[in-house]
């Protein structure tokens, strides 16, 4: 049984979502509040007839409702940086210096890329107002620098620009990711463009705010230098560190990757598993010294919450330590028991109205699909294998809470990240048990004080991370382990989430309804997939690739496409953009030629031309006015040549990834002096024209 604060959650989200994406102006939402507020106010002072009152109940249902999606969208406005003032956006100016704190930074083999929170402008002629935004920081390392810390003032001598959304077709966009957490700018900086400053006087609160967040960056170096001295193995050593903080700078890439291609990544998040951990283990010790249970709670769910805080306050920790919160105060304190599944609703209303850009975040979504799966699923499956065997009994129960948990994140996972694990009941049937000893070990290891035995817990540590990553790898290694380069829109996502949850309400209560309902979306989804199928077969495109020093272009027409390659890329055979492109526009058959000559490229096709100036190569113009529509493209730091581009009359002229930025600059330039449309794939992602 649902509950019915669920329906609350959804009109909360609706408003968030209405904000975020200007579906809604504020007049109007101010006009349906008022309507709102006005008739509870009517219906819940005022006396009415018990026939009209029965009438008019769904009424006032619909308007508390209205109530909360207003109120979704009004704490999204509030929180929104772009709505107030004083935004670095609004008052920012090129020749700017701009004075912020630090509020989270992580150390590049070359940069430092920190979030700074902007809090001081300083203009041209010497006047200083207060602002405020996020703004992404990549700090050049310099000799005298140190990785700035939370709370550190920072003095910016660059103004900083808006994010640039470089996206290729079916690859993540990064910008649109950090929009989501409010950073709308960055700013790339040498050593000479920041400094630090010393702090001065500040409120009381964020005085604390920052000691206690300067205690907690102390703890973590603490913890990364206790680990460097006893465990060798780099590998392990970023493994354990990511169990216990959740940071994973320390871990190679490509283990990140394995774990998320077997759908093990999850032990990486600090979420329910550490959280269920520590809580036990801080009750089973506070139990040993024979504190009342009330207590013992208590203090359990500070240490549990100064974890969550020192982790980063990551959403899917959020979500387990307020889930436990609101299951045990009111069953201890007011001995008024919670279900799981309100504690669950309950917690995603409180966090967003604390953060509501979280319902974008993908951790959030994940987290909580994935409990809920749990709690509707996992009992229905469970008691589909009765046996007395206590080992298969408990396999059977780690396979089905992996089971029930992807039941609702499959839809979303193949949606993100394009691959599905097909193996994700035995990987995590492996991983799940060996990490909770790794992560008790680690903690262990950490609070040890003495040498002695804390080299014997590193042993023990080292033997089960070798266990762990061996049979991760292993898993890895296999090619049928995984299904890669899925995609589907969203609402084929929509319709997959409709069959699957008929599909198990089906198997779990054999109604008509429930079935009706997976046939539905089982239909909608074939129905969709096959109607981009069929449009594949008519699509005509050009595309220019953003990818660092590779000029990568392609023609697709219906299923077939011819890509053109020049740059450096060392592994040419596989292009993972060509790979990705080739299952997203359902192209059957791939022609890839790579540059080898000397000469400026002129490609013909469908009627229209397409000019390649090549920076490397003598250019030999001898195109001087276009027959065909023109489109130019800019690669390796081509020169811009102004009486030829006002001869050729070119439709658009595309600057990709091979350039730097002083040329883009310049032909930026030069084609806004001629009136001519400009696209860099450094800064607009990859350009599609669709004919």
């Amino acid at each position: 049984m649902l509950p019915s604060s669920l329906r609350l959650l959804i009109a909360l989200i609706a408003g968030i979502l209405l904000e975020m994406y200007g579906l809604a102006p504020l007049s109007t939402i101010y006009l349906i509040c008022s309507i709102a507020v006005v008739w509870a106010v009517i219906f819940t002072w005022i006396s009415v007839p018990a026939t009209y009152s029965i009438c008019l109940t769904p009424i006032h249902g619909c308007m508390i409702w209205l109530m909360w999606v207003c109120a979704g969208y009004f704490v999204s406005a509030f929180h929104d940086s772009r709505l107030h003032q004083n935004w670095i956006g609004n008052c920012l100016r090129p020749s700017d210096q701009w004075i912020g704190i630090c509020q989270s930074s992580e150390e590049k083999s070359s940069t430092y890329q920190c979030v700074m929170e902007a809090r001081y402008l300083i203009h041209a002629s010497g006047k200083t107002e207060t602002c405020t935004g996020k703004v992404l920081c990549y700090l050049r390392k310099a000799a005298y620098a140190k990785l700035p810390q939370a709370g550190d003032l920072l003095l910016i001598r660059k103004a900083p620009t808006q994010l640039a959304h470089r996206t290729n077709p079916g690859m993540p966009d990064y910008a649109g990711y950090r929009e989501h957490q409010q950073i709308y700018h960055e700013v790339f900086l040498d050593s000479m463009e920041w400094k630090y400053l010393k702090p001065g006087k500040t409120g009381y609160f964020s005085a604390i705010a920052t000691e206690w967040q300067r205690f907690f960056n102390y703890l973590k170096t603490s913890c990364k230098h206790k680990l460097h001295d006893f465990l060798f193995d780099p590998d392990i050593r970023g493994f354990a560190y990511a169990m216990v903080t959740g940071d994973r700078s320390e871990m190679d890439p490509a283990i990140i990757q394995s774990y998320r291609n077997t759908g093990t990544i999850h032990i990486l998040a600090i979420s329910g598993l550490h959280i269920g951990i520590l809580f036990g283990t801080c009750m089973f010790i506070l139990g040993l010294c024979r504190i009342p249970t009330r207590m013992r709670v208590l203090i359990a769910l500070l240490c549990t919450w100064l974890f969550v805080i020192f982790s980063g306050m990551a959403p899917s920790a959020c979500r387990a330590a307020l889930m436990i919160s609101l299951i045990l105060l009111p069953q201890w304190l007011l001995k008024r028991p919670v279900s799981s599944i309100d504690a669950l609703v309950c917690s995603a209303i409180l966090l967003l109205m604390i953060h509501p850009a979280w319902i974008m975040d993908i951790g959030f979504q994940l987290s909580y699909l994935a409990v809920a799966g749990i709690l509707l699923y996992y009992p229905f499956l469970h008691r589909c294998l009765q046996t007395e065997n206590k080992i298969v009994k408990k396999c059977w129960s780690m396979i089905a809470v992996s089971v029930a948990a992807q039941v609702l994140i499959l839809p979303l996972s193949i949606y993100y990240f394009h691959q599905f694990p097909v193996l994700f009941f035995i990987t995590n049937l492996v991983a799940v048990p060996l990490s909770s000893i790794l992560l008790i070990l680690t903690c262990i290891l950490l609070i040890m004080p003495w040498p002695s035995l804390s080299f014997y817990i590193a042993k023990l540590i080292l033997t089960t991370g070798y266990i762990l990553q061996g049979s991760i790898q292993w898993f890895h290694a296999m090619k049928w382990s995984r299904v890669e380069n899925l995609f589907i829109s969203f609402p084929e996502m929509i319709w997959m989430f409709l069959c699957l949850i008929g599909m198990m309400a089906f198997f779990m209560n054999r109604t008509k309804i429930a079935l009706s309902m997976a046939l539905l979306g089982f239909l909608g989804f074939w129905i969709n997939r096959d109607c981009v199928f069929l449009q594949s077969f008519t699509q005509r495109k050009f595309i220019v690739y953003h990818i660092p020093q590779v000029s990568l272009l392609e023609w697709v027409e219906g299923q077939k496409a011819f890509s053109w390659l020049s740059g450096n890329r060392h592994q040419q055979d596989d292009i993972k953009e060509l790979s990705v492109s080739n299952s997203l526009f359902h192209i059957q058959r791939q022609d890839l030629a790579i540059d080898s000559s000397s000469c400026t490229h002129v490609f013909i096709w469908n009627r229209t031309q397409f000019i390649q100036l090549d920076g490397r190569k003598q250019q030999s113009l001898f195109i001087k006015e276009a027959t065909f529509p023109c489109f130019i493209i800019v690669t390796h730091n081509a020169k811009p040549d102004t009486t030829w581009l006002q001869h050729v009359s070119p439709r658009v002229v595309i600057a990709d990834g091979t350039n730097t930025f002083g040329t883009i600059a310049k032909w930026k330039n030069v084609c806004e002096h001629l009136n001519l449309h400009f696209h860099a794939t450094s800064e607009k992602g990859a350009f599609i024209l669709n004919l």
